[in-house]
């Protein structure tokens, strides 16, 4: 029998983390030996998770830039000792920290997953240094989208051919049919007297993500539906203060903010319609929640970022709506209340598209990298 290839992932700052429990559960066992090392300031879900379903996994604590030449230490000498095949990291502490360790300690493949697209160039120009230095380090890297694919070869200079396209994948079938029980308790949480239409809103709230302008077009819905219900989840960030400042002017009633919700899957469920307007076009690197909204059969107004580009076509699968236009939020809002048809089309052809989005599409690209 053959010996399984060692691959250990490196990630920072997760907590709940659906992506990863897909990739730990459905990596090929019986080719892979798959470690995590999560770099975090708290306890993680997603620790736990592996420590029930039996997955070799480390957790070290990570405070900022200051715990850099510690952690790059303890991944030298794990790489060292545990040789690993494959070193592949995730998000920007962990891929900056394991590509230098990964360099040092001789490790033939270095990979890393490029989760931002211009967010350092248009927030942090001084952290763009280190994007360049994960570019050289790296064997290769996996670019979530033809957006991020062209941010790293037209303003980071990388040579194509270390780029690897590999887009995010979902469990399309947890989406399309949420536990009952669970989409019961969380109607009762978040809805429990019934409002309707429930507008929901899953973004952090920083000026990249629009939300100040879905809260504007909800302003002017609830003259026209004063039923209306708006949802706000991962609701943290630096435009909290402002945010609820534009909240305060509504109706207590009319809306409601959550920092997180761990059951995703059903959260689509409990919205009549659901908004994502990032506010230009390359912010976004890939935007998950436009496939885990569409996968719900969750109709949807959207800004063109990320990776929508690639595959919503506006009054098909979803409204597309200019980016930074409170006005054209609010037309779209009405436009999917008034038709039921309108909505029925974009449900079913929404659920068809994001087929190409499947778990097992993303899997069997990810394996073809470990060989």
């Amino acid at each position: 029998m053959s010996k399984k290839i060692k691959v250990t992932y490196v990630v920072s700052r997760i907590d709940k983390a659906l992506s990863f429990e897909w990739i730990a559960i459905h990596m090929n066992k019986s080719l892979y030996d798959l470690e995590f090392i999560l770099l975090n300031e708290n306890k993680s879900d997603f620790a736990q998770f592996c420590k029930q379903n039996n997955i070799a996994c480390k957790e070290w604590y990570l405070q900022g830039k200051c715990s850099y030449p510690r952690i790059i230490l303890k991944l030298i000498f794990h790489f060292v000792v545990h040789r690993p095949k494959y070193v592949h990291a995730h998000l920007f502490d962990a891929a900056l920290t394991a590509m230098i360790a990964a360099k040092i300690a001789f490790i033939p493949n270095r990979i890393y997953t490029r989760h931002h697209s211009t967010y350092h160039f248009d927030y942090h120009p001084n952290s763009v240094k280190w994007d360049l230095k994960c570019n050289q380090l790296s064997t290769k890297i996996i670019a979530i989208s033809e957006n991020v694919k062209n941010v790293l070869i037209e303003r980071e200079n990388v040579n194509p051919q270390k780029i690897v396209l590999i887009h995010h994948g979902i469990d399309i079938h947890s989406f399309i049919n949420p536990d009952k029980q669970e989409l019961h308790h969380i109607k009762q949480v978040y809805n429990p007297t019934g409002k309707a239409p429930v507008i929901g809103v899953i973004a952090r709230l920083t000026e990249l993500k629009g939300t100040q302008y879905i809260i504007a077009a909800f302003e002017r819905l609830l003259l026209k539906q004063p039923n209306a219900l708006l949802l706000l989840f991962n609701a943290k960030g630096e435009l909290k203060n402002t945010i609820e400042e534009m909240l305060n002017r509504l109706p207590a009633s009319s809306w409601k903010m959550t920092e997180f919700e761990n059951n995703i899957t059903s959260l689509y469920h409990i919205f009549d319609y659901y908004i994502h307007v990032p506010i230009n076009k390359e912010i976004e690197a890939f935007g998950q929640t436009y496939i885990e909204a569409l996968a719900a059969g969750t109709p949807s107004i959207f800004t063109l970022s990320g990776v929508a580009p690639e595959f919503i076509i506006d009054h098909h699968n979803a409204i597309v709506v200019p980016f930074c236009d409170s006005e054209a939020i609010y037309m779209a809002s009405n436009e999917l209340t008034a038709s039921d048809v309108l909505r029925e089309n974009i449900i079913r052809n929404g659920q068809q598209d994001i087929q190409q989005f499947s778990l097992s599409k993303m899997m069997t690209k990810l394996e073809q990298l470990y060989v």
